[in-house]
C-alpha cells in the first residue's frame, strides 16, 4: 500500500500531524508513506522512521505544486490524505489520485468537493477538540504507542528552564516585563536553575527587552537548527512559551516525561493547538484568532504561570 500525506506547513501544524503519520504506519506496517511538504519545514520530519520519502516544494507558489504533479501521478498512490485542507492542496490531491481523503469541513470549505472520502471530524477550526486528535480521525487510527516517534528524544532532565517568548504574530506576545518578573520569581525559588531564552536573530530586540528587565543570568540561544531542537528540549525540566512552532516541538520531544511544558494563549486556542500532553493558560474562553487588534495576552498574570510551575 502506498500513501501520500499532504501537509505543507506550518511548523507547529506539521508537528501536530506526526502522530497521524505514525498511527498510519502502526495500522499498516507494510505501507510506504510519503509526505509532501515545503522545503523549509522538511528538516523536522526527516528523522521520522515511518516516512519512506519526503517530497519537498521549493516555494509556496501554486505553480510549484503543479510542476511536480506528473512525478506524483507516476507513484500510483493507493491513498492521498490532504491534511492541509486548502483548495490548492485538495485539487492537487485529486489530480494525483482518485483515492483522496480529507476533512468534511476543511480550512477552505470548497476543498471538500475534491475528496472521494470525507471524514467528519467537525470544524477543524473549532476549539472543542485538539487538532492532533482531529488529524488522527482523518488517519482513522487511534493514538499510536509513540505518537511523535523519532522526534522524541530520551528525556535527560536537568534543572533547566527554557523560555520561548517570541513568535510571528504580534498579538501572541506576552509583555516583556511579565517575562522578566516570571524569570526572576522562578530563579529566586530555584537558585540552582539554569535559564535559557530561545529565539531567532530577528527576535533579538524583543529578547533584549526582556533581558534588560531581569536580574537573573540567562543563556541566549538563537537560530538553532530545527533538527537540533528535540535534543535541546530533551534536557529541559520546564519549557514555557507562547503559541509557536518550537513550543510544539518541545511538547513532542518531552511527551511522556516528567518535564513541564506550559503554553500561554491569547488570540489562539489552547484547546485546539496547545502543547499536546501538557498544560496551557488561556487568556479568554473565546479566542479571536486575530493577528492584529487583540490584547488578550495582557490578561495572563505572572501568578497564573507560577501556580503551574510550582504545582
Amino acid at each position: 500500500m502506498k500513501i501520500l500525506i499532504i501537509k505543507l506547513s506550518s511548523l507547529g501544524d506539521i508537528v501536530h500531524a506526526i502522530p497521524s503519520l505514525n498511527a498510519l504506519k502502526q495500522k499498516y506496517p507494510q505501507a510506504t508513506i510519503d509526505w509532501l511538504v515545503y522545503k523549509s519545514f522538511a528538516p523536522i520530519i526527516e528523522s521520522q522512521r515511518s516516512i519512506n520519502k519526503i517530497i519537498k516544494l521549493e516555494n509556496k507558489k501554486i505553480s510549484s505544486l503543479f510542476e511536480i504533479k506528473n512525478q506524483l501521478k507516476k507513484e500510483n498512490y493507493d491513498l492521498v490524505i490532504d491534511m492541509q485542507g486548502l483548495i490548492k492542496t485538495a485539487l492537487i490531491a485529486r489530480i494525483i489520485s482518485s483515492k483522496t481523503r480529507g476533512f468534511k469541513e476543511p480550512r477552505e470549505k470548497i476543498a471538500a468537493i475534491f475528496y472521494k472520502e470525507r471524514i467528519d471530524a467537525g470544524n477543524i477550526m473549532d476549539d472543542s477538540m485538539h487538532i492532533v486528535e482531529r488529524n488522527l480521525l482523518l488517519a482513522q487510527s487511534p493514538i499510536p504507542h509513540s505518537p511523535f516517534n523519532a522526534l522524541e528524544q530520551e528525556a535527560k532532565l536537568h534543572k533547566k528552564l527554557c523560555i520561548i517568548p517570541s513568535t510571528t504574530w504580534q498579538t501572541k506576545l506576552w509583555q516583556a516585563e511579565k517575562w522578566a518578573k516570571l524569570i526572576d520569581s522562578i530563579k529566586s525559588s530555584q537558585p540552582e536553575l539554569e535559564i535559557y531564552i530561545l529565539g531567532t536573530i530577528k527576535e533579538l530586540i524583543y529578547i533584549e527587552e526582556i533581558i534588560s528587565q531581569t536580574k537573573s543570568p540567562l543563556h541566549i540561544v538563537v537560530n538553532k537548527k530545527l533538527t537540533d531542537l528535540p535534543e535541546f528540549f530533551s534536557a529541559m525540566s520546564t519549557v514555557i512559551g507562547v503559541d509557536t512552532g518550537p513550543l510544539h516541538i518541545a511538547a513532542a520531544s518531552l511527551y511522556g516525561s516528567k518535564a513541564q511544558v506550559i503554553g500561554l494563549y491569547g488570540p489562539s486556542s489552547a484547546a485546539r493547538t496547545g502543547p499536546y500532553g501538557f498544560q496551557s493558560i488561556s487568556a479568554t474562553e473565546k479566542p479571536s484568532h486575530k493577528r492584529k487588534n487583540d490584547s488578550s495576552m495582557n490578561l495572563i498574570s505572572v501568578e497564573q504561570v507560577l501556580n503551574i510551575v510550582t504545582s
